[in-house]
């Protein structure tokens, strides 16, 4: 008797409020279901900027990976870029690596070449490095990464005016990091405590000596030439006397020996017999030049006699 009377209670605070539920339903429906409404499209909004910032994000980074810095014209472009991707972003942690890269790639392109740094693009570092200074002080790596850059900055621009001004701003950026205490575990501590041992060196003005003048090449003088003597005419070799009767076909040589150059003697004629010595047909005896000189105006030989003369 009493759970039954128990049950019939409990049913009827059941049906209590279920008509206490509807009546309130039916006064206020329609504001709840504005609500439930809201809600929802509320957690979808959110979802989808969520997405929406995911997107962006890594089409940023996308941007960033693809800068190419292989010529002068390229790297300038890819700086700005950077800097631009850097300011649009809301996310630090992408905004703070877009500025490192800025800055380290512009050190770089002003140090590449022999000659001095380019004050433009250490102009850019010094921008990039001030920026990560001034947008996250509270950051660690952001405060080692400015400083140094900024010392380094100092450095390129004292080789270029030579001004000591730039080591003692480059000595106040190498302090702030070994003054801040979070910095002592990290690479940066380190790296400015080896900086500002060797400051005094790096900040002396190295002068070269100009080099020496070439020597001026020496001047040749050509004197007067010697006079030219004009060549002298080859005197003709002086004939070769003999009293040998000479054949038709021989000639007789400057050396006084005969030479047969092949003329036969003509068929009809016979050469003379030669006569007996003190013959009457004996050949008088040619004077020679110092025979004429002796002689003085003596008169010529005799006729020489012929085969067909008779004595």
């Amino acid at each position: 008797m009493k759970a039954e009377r128990r049950h019939e209670l409990k049913e009827n605070d059941l049906t209590h409020a279920i008509e206490v539920g509807r009546t309130y339903l039916q006064g206020h429906g329609k504001s709840l279901g504005f609500a439930v409404l809201a809600v929802i499209a509320a957690v979808v909004v959110t979802s989808l900027v969520a997405r929406s910032r995911e997107a962006a994000a890594e089409d940023r980074w996308d941007k960033m990976s693809q800068l190419v810095f292989d010529t002068p014209e390229a790297t300038k472009r890819s700086l700005d870029e950077l800097g631009t991707l850097a300011a649009a972003s809301e996310d630090d942690r992408f905004a703070l690596y877009a500025l490192i890269s800025k800055g380290r790639r512009a050190l770089e392109a002003a140090t590449s070449g022999d000659a001095l740094p380019d004050e433009a693009l250490n102009g850019v570092a010094r921008d990039a490095f001030e920026t990560i200074l001034r947008r996250f002080p509270q950051n660690p790596v952001a405060v080692g990464v400015g400083n140094l850059g900024l010392a380094t900055v100092e450095e390129n621009d004292f080789g270029l005016d030579g001004n000591a001004d730039h080591k003692a701003k480059a000595a106040s950026h190498l302090k702030a990091v070994m003054d801040d205490s979070r910095l002592h575990t990290m690479p940066f501590y380190q790296t400015a405590l080896d900086r500002s041992e060797s400051i005094d060196a790096t900040f002396t003005k190295v002068v070269f000596k100009p080099a020496p003048p070439k020597p001026e090449p020496e001047e040749v003088r050509v004197g007067p030439l010697a006079p030219v003597e004009p060549p002298q005419p080859i005197a003709s070799p002086k004939p070769v006397e003999t009293d040998q009767p000479v054949d038709a076909g021989t000639e007789t040589t400057m050396e006084g020996t005969t030479l047969n150059i092949g003329r036969p003697p003509s068929s009809g004629t016979q050469a003379a017999p030669k006569p007996a010595d003190g013959g009457a047909d004996a050949k008088a005896p040619e004077k020679t030049e110092s025979d004429k000189g002796d002689a003085g105006s003596e008169s010529e030989p005799a006729e020489e006699a012929g085969p067909d003369k008779q004595p």
